[in-house]
């Protein structure tokens, strides 16, 4: 047993990182134990300019009263007039007694308002509460009630008899309780910024509270004991005494006392406290009789002054402060029943975000619940609508924070079921096959199994990422728990965080979007930057996030990587004004009759295209046509039977792409049967199975022809419009990075990282030996990572005939000569060839959705691309009006979508 316990401590010391923690924990317990250094409190600072510290003994007390045989040691602050009141002054100002938040300096906190109440000749005295400032630590009961006490038990010791007593923040309800326990002995009561009822207590349901003080308790004062904090963040005792005011105290009877209270209360508010919102001060007034409530244009800390709240305001809240003191101060005087609000709002009492309101009359589960399914759709997004909210004091943090964490960690427990319940299965499912590619799965074991953690923490970094982690965790991970730890870890640091950030940044955002947007577009435009400056921060957490955030910054200045609907918007003036020129915006789609589907604008047959070629010889690329079947072994039969048995298809390798696709989905080399297979398992459709041409070279030739008014449209001449050099990706090893490195530091390739990432995702961690060429793509197809270049240099007489004697007569034999314009995909072997037109093999024939792909070549100017798109764009509008006037009828856009 004993060689055991030996044995497992040795392996829990093994990694150099738990030895250097434990070296340092150690070291840090030891300097707060022997040094305690205090960089918070000031429990060895002199008093301040003024002030007289004095100590007094009293009993130790709990909510019921005092304990017999127990003292604990008060200590106060003492600030004297310069000028003491005149002997004769009737009636003499009453001392002032001061009572700080939680948590605090103690009466430290004081140092700059203190001074000011004595020049109107009062005395004013600053109370350490329990557990602050030099007065005793860990004692039994933290609760208003008892705080309550112990005042009473230091007014005793220092001999005043009457007092205007202070209840700042938390100590409301410490001067609450006083007014119900010794009311002669108090000539007023100040709620400073202070809380009260119930409903004002964050979520306003005390079992909820008290739950959130039980996880802060070991948040705050356990968890800091195992961190190398050197008294950085607090000792434990104001830790503890912080926490335990809350929990100890129950704020369910302060509404009772509220409406019994006879001593007359000044209630002094920040209209933007962050801490006790301005509707508790409101609902205080409402509450007790003998009540003035002043609304200052101020926050929680105006006592502090400047720079914690402004000049003015912390001159006004003296002011009033002093006045109500010396009306006061005699016996038996009313209260001016009243609100004087200096930032008076429309509507005070519904907490707000733009026109969304969330009332507190909503079930704090309800509002849980709301929070926990909508960060299923957008867990960033949520969160930072929850911190907005938090920061407007529409909504508890306790409760948002639990909606918050509930969904997203239900969020990713249902990821990782789905990969724990289907397994596999789920690979074949659209949106998890997209992200999780079976090909991936033997690098994600090896992610799981080494580096659990870090794949956790890296999911929450980069979008995108946390579904094939969670799923490929359930998959492939027999005993989850050290995983699922890594996940309620990274849940609990990565959502606070964020939070956080929503709350500090949220408001001023939307507050200056409030200046130039209004409603809801001031909301979208806030949530939007927030979005943004979220997605950075999370991005430069990690190597591939930076490089990432680098390739999307470099994208908005190449505009070959523009998505399609950013490319397009600058042309879409030039498309209106030749959809008006020609009759109709769809009147493109009358070019190409003879192919269905607008003349191929979108779900066109590859195949069926092709088939329009009457005499193409032997230059397109043999292929078969392998219909749609549910049962996959059948269909891999098939295909395998049809590789070997078909000498125009010469066996392997092969091409396997859908029948209908754009811009190179899905398209596969396949070199063997088991390559066959897996393809297969995920592409259910219509497929082709075509032969393979090495190339090596692949340029995409747009054909047309060229209108003539005096000719009808199957009669016009044709020429090449442009032609495209497609030069493939190819990566050459260092021998000392890996794949996924060569990719994300290359200055092209991270442009289109996610794709060469996902099709290598079973060799990203591969380590390219030096001068080893690793060919990143084979589809010719820009947005598969073929890089696009202008060829006009190929441009030739043989080869202007060659296509002129293909497509000109191209068509049905009901509808010849029906082709008017399209591209070609040819593979060549060199660039002497394709001007000869010699050598050559047709891949494909797109139709009138064709792009002229040269327009994206990176040497190219702005100017030049959209000068391209233009001609190509009014070509097409002309062969379409040409046609139209021969009688073909346009597509709608109602039969495109269907």
């Amino acid at each position: 047993m004993k060689a055991r316990a030996f044995a497992f401590l040795r392996r829990v010391l093994r990694p150099r990182w738990v030895r250097v923690y434990l070296a340092l924990l150690l070291l840090s317990h030891l300097t707060i134990q022997i040094f305690a250094p205090d960089f918070w409190v000031g429990y060895h600072l002199k008093p301040p300019a003024g002030a007289e510290r004095i100590f007094v003994d009293v009993p130790r007390m709990t909510d019921a009263g005092p304990v017999a045989d127990k003292t604990v040691r008060l200590s106060l602050l003492k600030w004297e007039p310069a000028e003491p009141a005149p002997s004769s002054a009737s009636p003499k100002p009453a001392p002032v007694l001061l009572l700080h938040g939680s948590p605090a300096q103690g009466a430290r906190d004081y140092r700059n308002l203190a001074p000011r109440l004595t020049e109107t000749g009062r005395t004013v005295y600053a109370l350490d509460r329990v557990g602050y400032g030099n007065s005793s630590k860990w004692v039994p009961s933290y609760s208003v009630l008892t705080n309550a006490r112990y005042t009473l038990a230091a007014m005793e010791e220092l001999g005043i008899e009457r007092a205007h007593v202070v209840g700042w923040s938390y100590s409301g309800g410490v001067v609450i309780h006083l007014t119900d326990i010794a009311p002669q002995r108090l000539a007023s009561v100040t709620m400073l910024g202070a809380i009260g009822i119930q409903e004002g207590e964050g979520s306003g349901s005390y079992y909820f509270e008290h739950f959130k003080y039980a996880v802060g308790y070991v948040a705050v004062v356990i968890l800091p004991e195992f961190i190398p904090h050197f008294n950085l963040i607090g000792d434990s005792a104001i830790r503890h005494a912080f926490i335990r005011d809350f929990w100890d105290t129950d704020q369910r009877p302060l509404r009772a006392i509220m409406q019994r209270n006879t001593v007359p209360t000044l209630i002094l508010h920040g209209r933007h406290d962050p801490l006790v919102p301005a509707w508790t001060a409101e609902q205080h007034a409402k509450l007790i009789p003998n009540s003035r409530l002043v609304m200052l244009d101020g926050s929680h800390f105006f006592p502090f002054g400047p720079p914690a709240d402004s000049h003015e305001t912390f001159e006004l809240g003296l002011h009033v402060l002093e006045g109500f003191f010396a009306r006061h101060d005699a016996p038996g005087i009313p209260v001016l029943v009243g609100v004087a609000d200096f930032a008076p709002v429309a509507d005070s009492g519904e907490g707000n975000i733009g026109k969304f309101h969330i009332t507190r009359s909503t079930p704090w589960p309800l509002i849980i619940i709301f929070i926990a399914l909508a960060t299923l759709i957008s867990e960033d997004l949520t969160v930072i609508a929850v911190g907005m909210l938090v920061a407007r004091g529409s909504l508890d943090l306790g409760v948002g924070l639990t909606g918050c964490y509930v969904g997203i960690l239900g969020g990713d427990l249902l990821l990782w079921c789905i990969g724990r319940f289907f397994g596999r299965r789920a690979l074949k499912w659209g949106f998890v096959a997209k992200r999780l590619p079976p090909d991936s799965l033997a690098h994600w074991q090896d992610t799981l199994t080494n580096h659990a953690g870090k794949a956790v923490f890296l999911s929450r970094c980069l979008p995108g990422t946390r579904m094939p982690t969670y799923v490929a965790a359930g998959m492939l991970i027999r005993k989850p728990a050290r995983f699922l730890m890594w996940v309620l870890i990274a849940v609990l640091i990565w959502t606070p965080f964020l939070l956080i950030l929503s709350v500090l940044i949220g408001p001023r955002l939307l507050g200056f979007f409030e200046t130039v947007l209004h409603g809801p577009w001031a909301i979208a435009a806030s949530l939007l930057v927030l979005m943004v400056i979220v997605r950075i921060i999370s991005a430069e957490a990690t190597y591939a996030g930076r490089q990432k955030l680098r390739a999307d910054i470099r994208r908005i200045f190449r505009i070959e990587f523009w998505p399609a609907w950013a490319f397009y918007i600058p042309i879409v003036p030039w498309i209106a004004w030749l959809a008006l020129r020609h009759r109709g915006p769809m009147t493109f789609t009358c070019a190409n009759p003879g192919v269905p589907h607008g003349g191929g604008v979108v779900g066109e047959s590859k195949h069926q295209i092709l088939s329009l070629i009457n005499n193409a010889d032997n230059l397109i690329l043999h292929q078969e046509r392998i219909g749609e079947n549910p049962d996959v072994i059948e269909r891999t039969r098939q295909v395998i039977a049809l590789i070997r048995d078909e000498p125009r298809l010469a066996g392997y390798p092969v091409i396997l792409k859908p029948d209908v696709s754009q811009r190179g989905h899905a398209v596969k080399l396949a070199h063997s049967d088991e390559d066959v297979h897996e393809y297969l398992e995920q592409m259910t459709r219509t497929v082709l199975v075509q032969r393979y041409h090495p190339g090596p070279h692949e340029a995409g030739i747009l054909w047309s022809r060229v209108p003539i008014r005096s000719k009808r449209a199957s009669d016009c001449p044709s020429e090449v419009f442009t032609v495209t050099r497609k030069v493939f990706p190819v990566i050459v090893g260092d021998g000392q990075r890996t794949l996924e490195r060569l990719i994300w530091e290359h200055p092209r390739y991270r442009m289109q990282a996610h794709v060469f990432l996902t099709r290598f995702a079973d060799q990203i961690d591969r380590v390219p030996a030096e001068g080893e060429r690793v060919k990143l793509g084979v589809a010719g197809n820009h947005c598969q990572g073929t890089m696009f270049i202008d060829g006009s240099d190929l441009v030739s007489e043989e080869l202007t005939r060659l296509l002129a004697r293909l497509l000109e007569n191209a068509g049905t034999p009901d509808n010849p000569a029906s082709f008017d314009f399209g591209r070609l995909d040819i593979r060549y072997t060199s660039d002497e060839d394709l001007r000869a037109a010699r050598g050559l093999a047709i891949v494909e024939v797109n139709g009138t959705m064709s792009e002229s792909t040269n327009m994206y070549d990176p040497g190219k100017s702005v100017l030049w691309t959209y000068r391209v798109l233009a001609r190509h764009w009014r070509r097409l509008y002309r062969l379409g009006h040409k046609r139209r006037l021969e009688g073909v009828r346009p597509t709608s856009l109602r039969e495109i979508w269907r």
